[in-house]
């Protein structure tokens, strides 16, 4: 199994962090210290190495659909209007004809609707209205005094369109970084952030997958989920990617088998939560999330407690097999919403998850009580030596900005910054308001 170095140096609150990614990873700081701008980009910077190809593809349909506009506009106003597809849009006839991701047949089916454009274009301009025919000239850009012919205009097309097919598998092929980054920053304006790190790595066994023009692809890392709310499954209609992508993944399987491990598992997790999470007809025949629970009851998941909707992305993650040795789970905060027996009852299913499932996993927490459960549930279950803590301390006294500590499997020094808050207590507690 590889092991993992994730590096960011220089951004917002954070100076420098370089961080072991071998099993569990547990990153403990006060407030504003940058453990969930941590998180966040390492999971923009896995699924974009992983889903590169996919951008690509995207990029590609985008391009053509901009190449076809215009023409589908004129088409639809030629064709016989007894033409079954008439009211199909080129967009639309690539879907059905084209399995999504499959760039070359992209291509060749759209030089496939080009063709057929040129042949209804030219055949119109040979017998339709003198009115009509240069209002389309017009809106195609085409001279009327016929410097430019309608082949040289259908040339252009399928000329642009294998220039954008050419480039693409430029791209796959050669995996440049500049276009990662361009891909990967389209995505971050949909979340809402313009500032990315000038400053990030991942290694995987020692080596940079970032080189200076080229990225490489993770072997062994194929996925990152990143959780920084349970609240996000009650959030309908949410414009946040991470947050759309959980709950698809809650509500789809990868069409793998639950092995029996992950079913023991599974039983603990329900025997937690007093039930179980399914996926049900909603009241519009839509696809919801439900919480059944041992008595009878039946509701939404959304109208659950914030605490079992904590359990439910596991279950669900781990029974349509999300969770597994090439995954990464990231979680902000996952004592936030539990009562302190179930923050214990949490942390040993993200043990069993690692030791049993092989799920690479990485926690930001500022609780005392989840950072010992995993410290002392790793050590039982003799994977103390794949857990590493992680201490933000300032930079310099006066700084704004931190520095991550590796501390191994000690977790001292961090339970020291939990004692402030007890002494704190005890001085608030025994001085006037005014002091």
């Amino acid at each position: 199994m590889s092991n993992y170095r994730y590096t960011l140096s220089d951004y917002h609150a954070i100076k420098e962090a370089d961080i072991a990614i071998n099993g569990i990873t547990v990153l403990a700081g006060e407030n504003g210290c940058g453990k969930s701008t941590l998180s966040r980009w390492l999971y923009y910077l896995i699924n974009g190495f992983n889903r590169f190809d996919e951008f690509a593809y995207n990029d590609l349909l985008k391009q053509i659909q901009d190449c076809l506009r215009k023409p589908d506009r004129v088409r639809r106003d030629i064709v016989n209007r007894g033409d079954e597809n008439i009211n199909v849009t080129y967009s639309r006839l690539l879907e059905t004809r084209v399995v999504y991701g499959d760039i070359e047949s992209l291509f060749h089916e759209s030089l496939d609707v080009l063709a057929s454009f040129r042949k209804e274009l030219v055949s119109y301009m040979n017998s339709g209205d003198e009115g009509n025919k240069n209002r389309i000239l017009t809106y195609l850009a085409i001279p009327l005094d016929g410097g430019i012919t309608l082949d040289d205009y259908c040339d252009d097309l399928e000329n642009d369109v294998t220039a954008a097919y050419v480039n693409v598998l430029d791209d796959l092929k050669m995996h440049p970084v500049g276009r990662l980054q361009g891909y990967i920053y389209e995505y971050l304006i949909e979340e809402g952030i313009f500032d990315p790190p000038a400053s990030i790595q991942l290694y995987e066994d020692q080596i940079p997958l970032l080189a200076e023009r080229c990225f490489s692809m993770p072997y062994m890392l194929h996925r990152a989920i990143y959780i920084d709310t349970p609240m996000a499954l009650a959030a309908e209609g949410s414009e946040l990617n991470h947050w759309k992508e959980l709950a698809n993944m809650m509500l789809s399987s990868t069409g793998t088998n639950i092995p029996e491990r992950n079913r023991l598992l599974l039983a603990r997790i329900m025997r937690s939560i007093n039930g179980k999470i399914s996926v049900d007809k909603g009241w519009f025949k839509n696809e919801e999330l439900h919480y059944h629970r041992a008595d009878g009851l039946d509701i939404t998941l959304a109208s659950t407690a914030t605490g079992i909707k904590s359990f439910a992305y596991l279950q669900r993650l781990l029974e349509n097999g999300y969770l597994n040795e090439e995954s990464l789970l990231l979680i902000d905060e996952p004592e936030a919403h539990l009562h302190p027996q179930w923050i214990v009852e949490f942390a040993r299913l993200l043990v069993l998850l690692h030791k049993q499932v092989g799920l690479k996993i990485m926690v930001a927490s500022h609780n005392p009580d989840m950072v010992s459960a995993i410290q002392s549930i790793a050590r039982k279950e003799g994977v103390l030596q794949n857990t590493c803590f992680y201490q933000a301390e300032r930079a310099s006294e006066d700084s704004m900005q931190y520095v991550y500590k590796n501390l191994g499997s000690d977790i001292s020094e961090i339970f020291k910054s939990f004692n402030i808050a007890i002494s704190r207590i005890q001085d608030y507690g025994s001085t006037g308001l005014s002091e």
